[in-house]
């Protein structure tokens, strides 16, 4: 339920299922409404921006040299396996992470 909620649905739950540690599995089940909300928004506009820049990125991989072939692993590579770092500000982060 709470990946459905987030906008993850049928065989994309057994995927996430697949990828994803356990740990992360139940931290989506721990989230209140509004943080699920905000996950869905976050995927919506993210499928959107992604439908409407592939055909610019297609045709910028093949003016380099690579094939759609190349295309999908180096998509595959950043959704599953690139590490992600997030810069903050903590001074006027810090006070909101610490009451969410």
């Amino acid at each position: 339920d709470a990946l459905r909620e987030e906008g993850i649905l049928g065989p994309d739950q057994a995927f996430w299922g697949l990828v994803l540690p356990a740990s992360e599995l139940s931290a989506v089940k721990d989230l209140v409404s509004c943080q699920r909300a905000a996950l869905h928004e976050v995927r919506v506009r993210a499928a959107q921006s992604h439908k409407e820049q592939l055909p610019f990125l297609q045709e910028r991989f093949k003016s380099l040299g690579f094939t759609d072939e190349h295309l999908r692993a180096t998509l595959a590579w950043i959704q599953d396996l690139a590490p992600v770092i997030i810069h903050l500000d903590m001074d006027k982060c810090g006070p909101f992470l610490e009451t969410d």
